[in-house]
């Protein structure tokens, strides 16, 4: 079920759609990509106030639709921030399917946070995962079965382990500084 909130920032989103002369900078702040073995769902990421500095603020729309016979179905619509566009294919549950990450912020040169979202290919969805946006320079090792992020503070490394249960829930396992 799609939250009234969303329905809002999808209407403003066409809305502003429709207002929006094409710009140079437009390519970098509006792009659809494709990642499901079916070529119609297409899924959409559009910037709408690129000069938000405060990251708890949402100033982008993720959008899933289904483009099939020409005609645009919305399937899931989400609501985040984006410092700009940038994403990511790397398989993060292990399940041997790339899932999508959207570059979300850092806090300095060398830790990037992203919004990670696993891949449905056969229900053709994706599930978000709360609190990855949390982790720092995310990365899964396969020889663990674990995601690993790491931040680097003041000339020391903060290691994490993690995992993401069946429902999509992202669990520490350990911690090292």
């Amino acid at each position: 079920m799609i939250c009234y909130r969303n329905i809002a920032l999808l209407l403003s989103f066409f809305f502003l759609e429709a207002l929006n002369a094409q710009s140079l900078d437009s390519e970098r702040l509006d792009t659809t990509i494709s990642i499901f073995w079916n070529k119609d769902i297409k899924v959409r990421l559009k910037i709408f106030n690129p000069g938000e500095e405060d990251i708890s603020r949402k100033n982008a729309v993720l959008i899933v639709f289904n483009s099939h016979f020409g005609a645009q179905r919305v399937q899931y619509v989400d609501s985040l921030f984006a410092y700009t566009i940038v994403f990511r294919m790397i398989d993060m549950d292990g399940n041997g399917i790339k899932d999508l990450l959207i570059y979300n912020a850092n806090n300095g040169q060398e830790n990037k946070s992203y919004h990670l979202y696993l891949v449905d290919q056969l229900s053709e969805k994706l599930k978000p995962v709360k609190g990855f946006k949390k982790l720092y320079n995310p990365y899964y090792d396969q020889n663990e079965c674990l995601i690993v992020g790491f931040e680097s503070y003041d000339k020391r490394l903060m290691l994490g382990h993690y995992q993401i249960d069946k429902n999509g829930n992202l669990s520490m396992t350990t911690w090292r500084h």
